[in-house]
């Protein structure tokens, strides 16, 4: 049962990729499920903050644009997060939804990484979905401490939806 102190993320999904509902992975639920199952499971979060973002997936044209324009690489990636905060703790509590930011998920990188992992891409797709809603929160994995704190509760939450740990190698 959702707290309503702790209402879910609103979430828009835009289907920027015809390959997405091609796959027939259920995209749409699946994201806004991972989130609020994040949410629900963060620690100290504040009540009564009613937050929204948007989760757009897209292809590696796309995400290889904005990794080269926002993060100086030329190359594709699984996921990218463009907070508009700098920390959960700093998103003003207000009434109606907060704009907390965007992320972007690519087909390709997702589906080949899934494939070279053999695991489902549905597992996968969650995972990342988990992952750049944490880097919205202020979560990053540049230090080792940040990156092992951000991995723990990445596998916390999966657990709660019955994905096995992605880091096995690490954890």
């Amino acid at each position: 049962m959702i707290d309503p102190r702790f209402p879910p993320p609103k979430v828009d999904v835009i289907f920027a990729d015809p390959q997405w509902v091609a796959s027939r992975v259920g995209a749409r639920a699946l994201i806004k499920n991972a989130i609020a199952t994040a949410w629900e499971n963060m620690p100290r979060r504040p009540p009564n903050l009613q937050m929204e973002l948007c989760v757009t997936l897209t292809n590696d044209a796309e995400i290889r644009t904005l990794n080269h324009a926002h993060r100086d690489k030329d190359k594709a990636t699984n996921v990218l997060s463009f907070p508009d905060w700098d920390h959960y703790s700093h998103i003003p509590v207000m009434g109606d939804h907060v704009p907390i930011g965007d992320i972007f998920v690519s087909f390709e990188t997702i589906r080949d990484e899934a494939h070279a992992q053999e695991k489902k891409l549905r597992d996968h797709l969650t995972h990342l979905t988990i992952h750049g809603f944490l880097h919205l929160l202020g979560y990053d994995h540049i230090e080792e401490k940040d990156a092992e704190a951000m991995e723990a509760l990445e596998v916390k939450i999966l657990k709660k939806l019955g994905i096995k740990n992605p880091y096995f190698e690490k954890l």
